[in-house]
């Protein structure tokens, strides 16, 4: 699959639907006219237009934060979930309308896993976690735990399979009906010079290129035969634009090291792509996946022979699982709460390229094995090996990359000065140490701070 010149027409897309958003959302807010009022009965459609859209989302927020420039002309429709309280929980199902273009409808059954999860009474306690590589004995992960669950982490440092070089963090629910799994990035490439297959050499697998919907239909089907795509969860335009910004950084990279170098290589193109599924498989029950890739490709020239390449990664990795749709309903919360607030460390980018320079010598110097990558890692740490500026950048910018992929969100400054991302509909946050209660603000425990909303 060529991607080259795709990026224009894509930048180019961006940029005018970018523009026209902030035309819209610059207009003044108006309603109509008390005798114009239609009466609608759409849930969300306060300025009673009819239909839900970005406007109803700011009219909402505006009245939740008392704006004195701001009306609802109809505010019955305010109350989404029923419960005669218009509030925070109301405008979360309302933007969850219009992210999900959901038309005007809201969710008429709760449990069914098609529609959001509706939000669970009370709050749950998380701790930090820090989860070590299995045979570096560094840490690789660190991130949140929500209470009563369990962590583990499973390390693959064979130069041989489809997943060479990669951490997947597992969280498990307290009754093991839930699962959260997330996956460290992984390097792909396409080459007319080796086509489809895996190579030895760099902890690359070698593949043709796959968008990120393509990728998880993918594994989806490798590993779930019989599983069907239940919905593809649209993904809001600057989460989008942020995958395409990594693509174009790649690619920009790269040029610049071709340009210093005087490598007979050109960049030509690069790529994009986010995508969230929900997916249902009789045997296993339901999951949803995540993921993003970034790609970039280049021509390379050695002698009359020209090489086309396709270098494409996949950013960490995410997926859900649940037996059945009580589960489903039941740990989505905390599903997004573990994969918002996670990362792997500069440390473990810094093993990885430690790793993959050993192995790599090993091969070269021919007595390659198949512990060869396990070896190395457990070297890592007599090695005196320093965490780069170049691996800290690294993790930054994947973190980045997928930090905002929650789509109804609230950001908290802890009270050592890091950041938290939670889910919108839970009315605050509070920090006792590295402990934080998430939900209803009367749930607080004791010795608990709350925490300041950015």
């Amino acid at each position: 699959m060529k991607i080259r010149n795709k990026s224009r027409r894509f930048t180019a897309a961006a940029a005018a639907l970018t523009a026209s958003v902030l035309a819209v959302l610059s207009l003044p807010m108006q309603g109509l006219a008390a005798g114009e009022l239609r009466a609608s009965a759409v849930p969300g459609d306060v300025n009673d237009d009819g239909e839900v859209t970005v406007i109803d989302l700011l009219i909402m927020q505006g009245t939740l934060h008392r704006h004195d420039n701001v009306t609802m002309y109809a505010p019955d429709n305010a109350d989404l979930n029923g419960d005669d309280v218009f509030d925070i929980f109301d405008l979360g199902l309302a933007k969850r309308i219009v992210l999900n273009g959901a038309g005007t409808t809201i969710p008429i059954e709760p449990t069914d896993p098609d529609d959001p999860p509706v939000p669970q009474e009370g709050g749950t306690i998380y701790e930090r976690v820090s989860v070590k590589d299995t045979y570096a004995g560094v840490v690789a992960y660190e991130g949140l735990i929500p209470e009563g669950w369990t962590v583990q982490i499973q390390s693959n440092w064979s130069c041989v399979g489809q997943y060479c070089g990669q951490e997947s963090v597992l969280f498990t629910s307290p009754d093991g009906k839930a699962s959260v799994r997330i996956a460290s990035p992984q390097e792909y490439k396409q080459t007319t010079d080796t086509g489809e297959g895996v190579v030895v050499s760099q902890f690359t697998t070698y593949s043709n290129y796959k968008t990120a919907a393509k990728f998880i239909d993918n594994y989806v089907m490798r590993n779930f035969p019989d599983a069907e795509l239940v919905r593809e969860i649209e993904v809001p335009e600057e989460q989008q634009r942020g995958v395409t910004e990594f693509a174009f950084y790649q690619a920009s990279a790269l040029d610049a090291y071709i340009r210093q170098s005087g490598m007979n290589w050109q960049v030509v193109g690069y790529d994009g792509t986010v995508s969230r599924r929900v997916y249902y498989s009789p045997s296993v029950g339901y999951g949803e996946f995540c993921c993003a890739v970034p790609a970039y490709e280049y021509y390379r020239a050695t002698g009359l022979l020209t090489t086309d390449n396709i270098t494409w990664t996949t950013l960490n990795t995410i997926g859900y699982a649940a037996d059945d749709e009580e589960s489903y309903n039941k740990y989505y919360d905390e599903y997004e709460m573990i994969a918002a607030n996670g990362a792997f460390t500069a440390t473990f980018y810094s093993l990885v390229g430690y790793v993959t320079a050993r192995s790599v010598q090993a091969i070269a110097d021919g007595i390659y094995g198949p512990d060869t990558g396990s070896t190395a890692s457990g070297d890592y740490l007599r090695s005196g090996t320093e965490v780069s500026d170049n691996d800290r950048a690294t993790q930054e910018r994947v973190f980045q990359a997928w930090d905002d992929y929650i789509r109804e969100e609230d950001r908290y400054t802890t009270t050592d000065g890091l950041s938290f991302t939670t889910s919108m509909y839970n009315e605050t946050v509070a920090q006792d140490g590295d402990k934080f209660y998430v939900g209803d603000l009367n749930g607080i425990p004791d010795g608990f701070t709350q925490l300041t909303k950015n």
